[in-house]
């Protein structure tokens, strides 16, 4: 029987040499992997806070308006500044005393006058409008911002109901082409980051608000067939919504007016809201007409569209300023109209 000759001690010394060194180095690329990993996600979370992400607007319920935007928050997301003051506006603070020579505003709507913080305070029409109507009414100008995404006239209602009007001088309720038929919107329905739901790190925020449904889109929603109908309903219960923000203005000493500022792709006559504003006497400054040549305008609308950018909060404000005595007539209109 042959003998098995037994290996070369120098093979034995190459093979317990070079074993320990492969599971040492695979063990230094891991850790080192690790390691950039680690750094890469904390260089991002470091840059992605550093745009504003993970410490997004927040909402908070609120018993009379469904929601409202959390009182005294000041933040900056995407070089944009958002200045929330203590009764959850998007403006300065309110003066404790109003100045007999100023002239106050208050505008009430949804993120049309809100504007989204992706758009800086200065852009928003409403702050365009306070620091330019001072020019145009020869007289010091106060503007306040009370608005939220997604508020139906329902919610715009609960909130001047339960706080009042704020001594203004005139109301200006901000529409769109939505309102006449949107019913409540309830603080869970509204999907906003809130104080109940908020993200921890700017990589969440990113993840779940940006980039989640365009990767994983979520399930179709069921078609509602009766949307004629439901419609016909919230159209006119909205018109007695419109009486109560109205009567609402009326006990607070101010003046309403309306604003309609649709989409270049809705445009058609809001005839039940120019009727309800001709027969209660409400002045309305009707954007439709404009907003339909803006259909022809590049970049007007932030990404995603659906609300107006910067450039179209610029064609808003000029409209309102132009029209604007429609809703401010000269003292001799006034009077010429009080003698019919």
């Amino acid at each position: 029987m042959q003998s098995r000759k037994p290996p070369r001690k120098d093979a034995v010394l190459d093979f317990r040499m070079t074993f320990p060194v492969s599971v040492a180095r695979r063990r230094r690329w891991a850790w080192g992997a690790l390691v950039i990993v680690i750094l890469s996600i904390g260089a991002s979370e470091f840059y992605l806070r550093h745009l504003g992400l993970g410490r997004p607007a927040l909402i908070m319920p609120d018993p009379a308006a469904g929601y409202i935007l959390k009182p005294d928050q000041d933040l900056h997301r995407f070089g944009n500044e958002t200045r929330i003051n203590s009764y959850g506006m998007r403006s300065d603070p309110v003066p404790a005393i109003k100045q007999a020579n100023v002239f106050r505003i208050l505008i009430v709507g949804d993120s049309f006058a809100y504007g989204s913080t992706q758009l800086d305070q200065s852009q928003i029409f409403a702050e365009l409008l306070h620091h330019e109507l001072p020019r145009i009414l020869h007289r010091p100008v106060e503007v306040f911002n009370a608005s939220a995404g997604g508020w139906a006239i329902s919610n715009e209602l609960g909130y001047v109901r339960s706080r009042g009007v704020f001594n203004a001088d005139l109301v200006l309720l901000a529409l769109n082409n939505g309102d006449p038929t949107q019913p409540f919107n309830e603080y869970s329905q509204v999907g906003l980051p809130s104080v109940d739901n908020h993200p921890d790190f700017a990589l969440q925020e990113l993840w779940e608000r940006y980039l989640k449904g365009r990767i994983f889109p979520g399930r179709a929603q069921p078609v509602n067939t009766d949307t004629a109908a439901s419609d016909a309903a919230n159209a006119t219960q909205n018109l007695s919504y419109l009486d109560q923000f109205l009567a609402v203005t009326i006990a607070g000493g101010s003046r309403m007016a309306v604003a309609y500022i649709p989409l270049p792709t809705h445009t058609d006559p809001a005839t039940g809201l120019i009727a309800w504003c001709a027969a209660n006497h409400v002045p309305l400054i009707d954007l439709a007409s404009a907003a339909k040549q803006w259909a022809s305008i590049p970049d007007i609308f932030i990404v995603g569209g659906g609300h107006y950018n910067a450039k179209g909060n610029r064609l808003i404000a000029d409209e309102l300023e132009k029209d604007w005595p429609v809703v401010m007539p000269s003292p001799q209109a006034s009077a010429n109209e009080s003698s019919k």
